[in-house]
């Protein structure tokens, strides 16, 4: 016996099957049925929500999925006309048609002029037997509004399908002609075929006041649903889910990809399982858009960098825990597992750190960290390893001594540091610039502790060791050398004048990550703004802050862990973040020098 569910479906079909007699009838009562276009479609496959009655009745046939998707089962409808002494009985026409062709077709049957262009075409000679225009794609896209995005193109025999959500994107290509069925994914095996497609999407993807850009991952403008957001939205996590996103890290591979990293934290009653996690991404467009990767499992607070053909992810094994360091030979899809000291744990203790550079000086690989004992009291150190030498070992790297910062210091007012970059200062020598914590409201300063030629002792002079560095206090920065310009730069937060009224107000500075600028120094100890990148009014809600950088070319590629406003509610505070977003500082050495400069005292 049928279930009752199968039965409602087929009595609706004979249902339709009368009305659709009823209307040929009252055609022919009327007397215009000789004359008249009988049009016979769907809008789109069959319903998918309800169990039973597509594989009950095998409503799509070969075709894969249904009703909201993009798949052929999905949009891949019955187009039957019937026009008496017009259409033979029995014609078939495998022309590509879509319902943007009925207005210019009715209009050319009517011979009235088109008020405007579309991007509909007449399919009138085709149905007089002749041949008519072809599209050289069609388009589709479902989801403007909903989490997961889907676009959809095809052109001739090819068919590709791009898929967003707040987590991930993937592209899949079919050949139609080969497999109608879309079972076999073949973007991998024609990358060329894929970027044809990417492009004639980003053609065919365009606002109207009535329906502006999701702004996808196609364009780069604010994409992934979010148009308001500055940059390219590369993940999101509402505040509702109690987690919140940061320590982003990027690197570029030697074929001009970019890959991407970034960890969860756990909000008060948030999902406790996603904490340890780091997620990947991959661009190969540039940063316009962002393909989701991977997920890994106890890793924390990372830096992403390449080295002789592999890629690495150096942190923590979870919130103050043990150092280690995983390798990627096929361009971050997996990782190795740190299991012991042979694979990628490097030491065990309470180790802190953050993205921060991987940098190469005198045939060595160093990078800054620091350890905290107890609490927050966090210890600065270096790391380091010969560059030929294998950096999954912990018998390759060299970790300096951990020096402690000292509350006496800086007139009695220190209160910490930690997130240290490793930096070739202007004496050919490793030094290590630190972000500083104070227990007044001093902002705008940095120490810089110096290491030794062969990386196993660092120290620190309180006399002549802090420099005046925007957003250097309370704040985590990135600081790279150009040696085109011979300056050093760096991505801060800066705390502009018309801001200033928060600290008096007893705001502490490093509540303040709503301007995101540009810095530079030809000695790590002078700075000046060259320019704003970012801003917004609010200090609350609002944050572009533990941003990574590199340079590309004659720009700065970076990613933010971003608070910025979703249409949910909006971060949970400045703090917690809710967007990492990639943005490209274009011709970054030219510069109008307009902010302060920041001396040394």
């Amino acid at each position: 016996d049928w279930p009752q569910i199968a039965k409602n479906y087929a009595a609706m079909i004979t249902r339709m099957d009368g009305d659709v007699g009823k209307i040929m009838k009252l055609l022919k009562k009327l007397g215009i049925d000789e004359n008249t276009l009988v049009i016979f479609t769907s809008d789109n496959g069959p319903y998918t929500g309800v169990p039973t009655p597509i594989e009950f009745f095998d409503s799509n046939g070969p075709f894969k999925g249904g009703k909201r998707d993009l798949y052929e089962g999905g949009i891949r409808v019955p187009f039957i006309a019937r026009w008496k002494n017009v259409i033979p009985a029995g014609a078939v026409n495998s022309k590509m048609i879509a319902f943007w062709d009925m207005l210019p077709t009715f209009t050319d049957i009517l011979s009235l002029p088109a008020e405007r262009e579309t991007d509909g075409i007449s399919i009138l000679p085709d149905i007089k037997g002749g041949k008519g225009k072809e599209h050289k794609f069609l388009y589709w896209d479902y989801g403007h509004v909903r989490p997961t995005f889907k676009q959809a193109i095809r052109s001739g025999n090819y068919k590709g399908i791009l898929i967003e959500s707040d987590k991930r994107s993937r592209f899949e290509l079919y050949n139609l002609e080969e497999g109608p069925g879309e079972e076999h994914n073949i973007a991998e095996q024609h990358p060329d075929v894929v970027s044809g497609l990417r492009e004639m999407m980003k053609k065919a993807y365009r606002p109207t006041d009535d329906y502006p850009l999701r702004g996808s991952a196609i364009d780069g403008q604010g994409n992934n649903g979010f148009p308001q957001v500055p940059g390219v939205v590369v993940n999101h996590e509402p505040a509702s889910s109690g987690v919140y996103v940061g320590a982003p890290s990027i690197a570029i591979l030697p074929g001009g990809e970019y890959v991407m990293s970034h960890n969860f934290t756990s909000i008060e009653n948030g999902d406790r399982g996603k904490v340890h996690k780091t997620a990947i991404f991959r661009s190969e467009d540039k940063g316009l858009s962002w393909a989701f990767l991977t997920e890994i499992e106890n890793q924390r607070w990372s830096t992403l960098f390449y080295h002789r053909g592999a890629l690495y992810l150096i942190g923590v094994y979870e919130a103050f825990g043990n150092a280690i360091i995983r390798k990627s030979v096929d361009g971050g899809k997996t990782w190795t597992s740190p299991k012991d000291e042979r694979s990628g744990l490097l030491a065990k203790g309470r180790y802190h750190c953050a993205p921060v550079p991987v940098i190469y000086h005198n045939g060595r690989i160093w990078r800054a960290m620091e350890d905290a004992p107890e609490g927050r009291q966090f210890r600065a150190l270096m790391m380091s390893a010969p560059e030929d030498a294998d950096l999954l070992r912990a018998d390759s790297w060299t970790f300096s001594n951990k020096l402690p910062y000292k509350e006496s210091w800086h007139n009695g007012k220190m209160k910490g540091w930690l997130e240290g970059n490793a930096v070739v200062g202007p004496d050919n020598e490793i030094v290590n610039v630190l972000r500083c914590e104070f227990t007044d409201d001093t902002y705008g300063t940095a120490a810089i502790a110096r290491i030794s030629h062969e990386g196993d002792t660092i120290a620190f002079n309180p006399e002549e060791g802090y420099c005046r560095l925007p957003g250097g206090t309370s704040k985590k920065f990135t600081i790279r050398y150009d040696p085109d310009s011979r300056k050093y730069w760096a991505l801060v937060n800066w705390i502009q004048p018309c801001d200033m009224k928060y600290l008096e107000k007893g705001e502490g500075p490093g509540r303040m990550r709503n301007t995101l600028a540009l810095a530079s120094s030809p000695d790590l100890r002078n700075w000046i703004i060259e320019r704003v990148i970012l801003y917004h009014p609010d200090i609350k809600k609002h944050a572009f802050q533990y941003v990574d950088w590199q340079f590309d070319g004659d720009d700065i590629v970076a990613v933010s862990r971003t608070a910025y406003d979703d249409g949910m509610g909006g971060a949970d505070s400045y703090h917690n973040a809710n967007f990492i977003t990639f943005h490209r500082v274009k011709d970054f050495r030219d510069n109008l020098n307009f902010g302060p400069s920041w001396k040394k005292k």
